[in-house]
């Protein structure tokens, strides 16, 4: 993996994206069956999702919301509350399971954002 630094702004980024098979391969399980302590602290997830749902509101009064690499649902949710059509995307299995079972009441895809897009393509009225 080579990381290469912009010279303008100072983003760090991958020189080259890893391949859907690849990317699998490193967010299997990414937070450890979501066991540890990183969903442990729910509360403070939501608390700070929604202060960030609450900032976004300020900009944008409506409409859809979605958040690619939505672990385990908390800005989704936070977003779904504050009365956005709230979607989430996520390549790790654990985190999605989690979200659905948590946060049932939004739209979770598991994959990349890529395949999102395609199948909102292909789902979309002629």
């Amino acid at each position: 993996m080579t990381l290469v630094r912009c010279d303008d702004c100072g983003v760090i980024h991958m020189a080259k994206l890893p391949s859907p098979t690849q990317l699998a391969g490193l967010y299997d399980d990414a937070y450890d069956g979501a066991t540890t302590d990183y969903f442990a602290k729910v509360d403070a997830k939501m608390r700070r999702s929604r202060h960030r749902v609450h900032q976004l509101r300020k900009h944008v009064n409506s409409g859809r919301f979605l958040d690619v690499g939505c672990n385990g649902g908390f800005m989704v949710e936070a977003a779904r509350l504050q009365g956005f059509d709230a979607h989430g995307v996520d390549v790790d299995p654990k985190s999605a399971a989690y979200a659905r079972e948590h946060y049932p009441a939004n739209d979770y895809f598991l994959g990349t954002v890529q395949a999102f897009a395609e199948k909102k393509r292909r789902r979309a009225p002629v």
